[in-house]
């Protein structure tokens, strides 16, 4: 089974708020074997940004030791998730897809679409209007639920 992780989901693991048990579940789904989860680039660049941000913010590290840790939430990221490729067609459809006031979850939504993920995974649903079949937009708390049911 595939799966879209949206840039929220994987900031809300990293910052260990609200949601973390319910992602946590879903990774120990894939390191099971029972999901592949995906990722944009874009929201790999958006993490490195914000995670870096936020361990300035709250942590009391030398510059080293920070860059040290960011190194090393970026280096999981890579290892529970694979990262896709999004081409100019997907985000001229992203651009141009009047479903979506922010271009940004447009841009999420083509890239699960072009790697053919039965689930897009977020904390902002309401802010996704699928048309296409193929995939369902749940929040981390469906997903277990969803899942867990049919196994």
């Amino acid at each position: 089974m595939r799966v879209f992780l949206d840039t929220n989901i994987l900031m809300e693991s990293i910052t260990n708020r609200s949601h973390s048990t319910e992602i946590a579940r879903i990774y120990s789904l894939y390191k099971s074997g029972v999901i592949d989860c995906y990722i944009s680039q874009g929201s790999f660049y958006t993490i490195t940004y914000l995670v870096e941000a936020y361990l300035k913010k709250t942590d009391s590290l030398s510059k080293d030791e920070r860059l040290n840790k960011l190194r090393n939430i970026l280096n999981n990221i890579l290892l529970m998730s694979d990262i896709c490729d999004i081409s100019n067609e997907e985000l001229n459809k992203g651009i141009w897809d009047t479903n979506f006031t922010d271009i940004e979850d447009s841009y999420q939504y083509q890239n699960a679409i072009a790697e053919q993920c039965e689930y897009l995974i977020t904390l902002n649903k309401k802010d996704f209007h699928p048309r296409n079949e193929q995939i369902e937009i749940v929040t981390p708390d469906e997903f277990i639920k969803r899942i867990s049911s049919g196994l």
